[in-house]
């Protein structure tokens, strides 16, 4: 089991893709493929889309990156896309607990 603490502080975009998921990648270790992980995430200056209210951080099975998606009640959840950010003001913080493989 390995915890993930980060700080994204001032995000720069610059030469990513406006439409392409955020992903953050470099984990210590691999997830176990029969585990999927969802840890909190804390985002400031983000463009939630469609009136999502809510935004959690995920590892997949067998990844050795994280994503975000957001949530609202009514709606299934959405990637966060570098187009979300606003380049050099964007901040994200998160922690997410994960079974390694």
């Amino acid at each position: 089991q390995v915890t993930v603490t980060c700080r994204l502080v001032n995000i720069v975009t610059t030469g990513m893709t406006a439409g392409s998921p955020l992903f953050i990648r470099g984990l210590p270790f691999v997830s176990s493929g029969s585990n999927n992980s969802v840890g909190v995430a804390l985002p400031a200056v983000v463009a939630f889309q469609s009136s999502r209210t809510a935004m959690v951080s995920i590892i997949g099975g067998t990844d050795s990156w994280v994503v975000f998606q957001t949530y609202k009640a009514d709606a299934s959840p959405t990637f966060v896309d570098i187009g979300d950010l606003t380049s050099g003001a964007s901040d994200i913080h998160f922690t997410i607990t994960y079974i390694t493989a």
